[in-house]
């Protein structure tokens, strides 16, 4: 299955700025981390079954209106949910890198650094909020539960001081 998101998919809450170096390796990091996280919260079954035929399931990926407990809703996509999840491990993959002399933190000209720590917990937040109210609604309505073995992508959710 080709990726569902490219680099240019990152913008407002989870924006990343990748060099022009960076972008093959940015590109296998979101192919890998999809299919992970397809398995994850899909189970084998469903995302086996997402592979072979993708467009048999363009609304779960992509997003389309649905009925649930008699009320209209709209779901995303499980696309949404995978940028707020690949944002999250890129930013926590980055933000020290290992080198022969030990860890070391990016240093930029002309900047001044910031944490992204409160990113990427509102980032994590968002993606299990949105796992465990709009996708398990969706798979309820698409009848797709006899396929579907969820787990949640991160363990729980956090705020800003890591508890």
């Amino acid at each position: 299955m080709d990726s569902l998101l490219t680099h240019s998919d990152f913008i407002f809450d989870t924006q990343i700025s990748i060099s022009s170096d960076e972008q093959q390796l940015f590109a296998e990091f979101i192919a890998k981390t999809q299919a992970d996280f397809l398995r994850k919260v899909l189970g084998v079954e469903l995302y086996n079954a997402v592979v072979a035929a993708p467009n048999t399931f363009d609304g779960l990926l992509n997003g389309e209106d649905f009925t649930y407990s008699g009320s209209l809703f709209h779901f995303n996509g499980v696309t949404e949910i995978l940028r707020y999840y690949v944002y999250v491990l890129w930013m926590q993959n980055n933000a020290a890198f290992t080198t022969g002399s030990g860890t070391t933190q990016p240093k930029h000209e002309n900047s001044t650094e910031v944490s992204s720590g409160l990113l990427i917990v509102r980032a994590q937040n968002k993606c299990l909020q949105l796992c465990n109210s709009m996708l398990k609604s969706y798979i309820e309505d698409q009848n797709y539960y006899s396929i579907w073995h969820y787990t949640q992508p991160f363990e729980n959710y956090y705020n800003v001081f890591g508890i």
